[in-house]
């Protein structure tokens, strides 16, 4: 990215200034690769089209950084190469992937012409070689090791060897030789040496900071010709048990010693032994201490005669942990019914180190009564859900188990909550805190607001008729106090089932599509059984009419025929034969079924008179557009 800027810094330049001509030819590099430090050479020619002054610049390019190595000062002459020799040295504060650029500029600065001689990758690694004299050495030895030490173009390197001697990751020694036209010869009489095994850190660096590092790369033994030997009685300890260590001494070449010392140290606590000769055995006795940590343990052993053999050994040993306290811990105090009651249990052994194991742990009400249980483990977070309904007051959680046992009390709040749906045009209102609700309820309809005192145990519901509280129309409803939202609610109009109010569309925008069907196919029976009876009134009507037509007619002629025996003035005692004439017992007879007449007669008309408005109410309240039109 960097050349990419500087080409094209260069090209606007070029754009911008007088344009002069001129070309560098160089020779190629001899590497693709170099170490910090090292010098190139750079040889090649400069031609302009005039006669200019100008400067020659050398510079790494290497990614994120630029560094000018060079700069030569040239008089060109008009198509006349001038030449130019360089022997630069590569900066020792850079590496990577560079380019050599070469840039020609004028007095003033401005660019004009620049290459890229070549590209090569700049390294602070050297190159070497060495080897060991052999594995396995006892005190009084020498320790040879040889070696080469090159730079990446094959060229020998000055610097300086240092060696690390460590055991395990515990440096024992360091030592360091000068590096000579690149050759290692070193030499080390391994005396007063800790024996063991050993491992060689080998580090190489030369005057301009390349180097080279290896971890490890010779191992080898020290022996002092000392061995232990030793036993534990049993594996595993528990705090508090006796361990015993039991063992001998010999060589590796099975001579004879005498007078051999034996140091034991136990977690500090040092214990001694001595021995005669090496036929002898020892047995050490150590009660572990009752807060021991758990987990590994060693016990260092180290053993010396008269003549210096000596010899050091660890000895590992376990500790299993005892589980010793049970504590628990609660994230608050006070909770609210349905939120999550969160809890860890802590398990700690003799050393006040935690462990992990199972336990069950138990949510108990303000009764004490177990709600919940769950086995746990240890050290992790977990919670319980409280109950919907869960008592207010004091609640327990308790954790038992290896034969510890603890338990938090918190608080259930008092939660008082209302939870709220619309069924129809009703409100359906349900007690969802844990106590008893007592008290008005506020229901906003549009902008109008209606109170209603309700009285829910927890868990009860109450319904509210909001057609008895509202108007009918449409109603955007909000419960203040659940804070609930229902929208376009109709109200609709109390009428009878034959009303022409769509009571069908106004019931069916409240309930559900199931219940919406149902109650169209309801309507839809009703409205059929009440064409059937307005049918069988309306034929029944006519027969009656047709009846009180015929009892008028009957009535009238009785009362014509009367008047005429009144008016010839006939005899209560004319004799019941005569021909053509009634009797006094013919006139009783005929009131009174003129009379039963007259009574059927009014009592037929009242019920016509009651049958005719039933009709003339029906006719106004049938729907104008036939007699589905209330399902539109």
């Amino acid at each position: 990215m960097k050349v990419i800027k500087l080409f094209s810094i260069i090209l606007l330049l070029v754009l911008i200034l007088p344009l002069v001509n001129a070309t560098i030819d160089s020779s190629s590099l001899t590497s693709s690769i170099y170490n910090l430090g090292d010098k190139i050479l750079v040889e090649g020619t400069v031609t302009s089209v005039k006669d200019i002054r100008t400067n020659l610049d050398l510079f790494l390019d290497c990614g994120s950084q630029n560094v000018q190595v060079t700069t030569t000062l040239l008089n060109l002459k008009a198509d006349q190469p001038s030449q130019f020799s360089n022997l630069i040295t590569l900066p020792t504060t850079i590496f990577g992937r560079c380019s050599l650029m070469a840039n020609l500029v004028d007095l003033d600065g401005n660019s004009i012409e620049s290459k890229n001689i070549g590209s090569f990758e700049l390294s602070n690694k050297l190159k070497t070689g060495f080897e060991i004299n052999k594995k396995g050495f006892q005190l009084g030895d020498t320790l040879i090791v040889k070696g080469s030490v090159l730079k990446q173009s094959g060229l020998v390197a000055d610097g300086v060897l240092v060696l690390s001697f460590r055991q395990d990751k515990k440096v024992i020694l360091i030592d360091t030789i000068e590096v000579i036209h690149g050759l290692v010869d070193y030499k080390k009489v391994l005396t007063k040496i800790t024996p063991g095994n050993y491992f060689v850190d080998v580090l190489v660096k030369d005057n301009f900071g390349n180097f080279v590092s290896f971890d490890g790369l010779f191992n080898f033994v020290i022996d002092s010709n000392l061995n232990v030997n030793t036993v534990l009685d049993k594996n595993f300890y528990s705090p508090g048990d006796s361990l015993n260590l039991n063992g001998y001494v010999s060589s590796n070449l099975n001579n004879q010693l005498r007078n051999i010392n034996l140091d034991f140290d136990f977690d500090d606590i040092i214990r001694n032994a001595k021995l005669s000769s090496n036929a002898e055995t020892f047995s050490v006795n150590y009660i572990i201490s009752e807060k021991i940590k758990s987990g590994s343990h060693s016990i260092g052993v180290v053993a010396y005669d008269d003549d210096g053999n000596y010899a050091a050994k660890a000895i590992e040993f376990n500790v299993q942990p005892i589980p010793t306290v049970l504590s628990l811990d609660l994230v608050s105090s006070s909770y609210d019914p349905e939120q999550s009651v969160e809890f860890t249990v802590f398990l700690y052994d003799q050393a006040g180190d935690e462990i992990s194991e199972s336990v069950n742990v138990d949510l108990l009400n303000n009764k004490g009564k177990v709600v919940s249980s769950k086995a746990v483990r240890t050290g992790v977070l977990n919670s319980f859900i409280l109950p919907k309904a869960a008592i207010p007051g004091l609640w327990k959680v308790v954790v038992s188990g290896l034969g510890l046992g603890s338990e938090v009390a918190f608080n259930v709040r008092e939660y008082k909550k209302l939870d709220a749906n619309i069924q129809g045009t009703n409100l359906v209102v349900e007690n969802t805190g844990n106590v008893p609700y007592k008290g008005l309820l506020d229901i906003k309809g549009n902008e109008l607001v209606k109170s209603k005192n309700i009285n829910l145990k927890v868990g009860d519901k109450d319904e509210i008729k909001l057609d008895k509280l509202f108007s009918p129309g449409f109603y955007n409803f909000t419960i203040p106090f659940i804070g609930k939202y229902f929208d376009s609610v109709s109200i609709p109009k109390s009428k009878s089932l034959f009303s022409s109010n769509k009571i069908t569309g106004n019931v069916a925008k409240n309930v559900s599509s199931t219940g919406r069907k149902t109650m169209l196919f309801a309507v839809l029976i009703v409205l059929c059984c009440g064409i059937l009876y307005l049918l069988f009134i309306a034929k029944k009507n006519r027969a009656n009419k047709i009846k009180v037509n015929s009892s008028q007619d009957d009535y009238l002629l009785a009362q014509k025929k009367l008047d005429e025996l009144r008016t010839r003035g006939i005899r209560k005692d004319s004799p019941k034969t005569e021909y053509g004439k009634a009797t006094q017992e013919d006139v009783e007879d005929w009131k009174r079924r003129l009379q039963q007449s007259i009574r059927e007669h009014e009592k037929m008309n009242s019920h016509n008179e009651f049958v005719r408005h039933q009709q003339s109410s029906n006719n106004k309240d049938k729907p104008s557009g036939g007699l589905f039109n209330m399902f539109n």
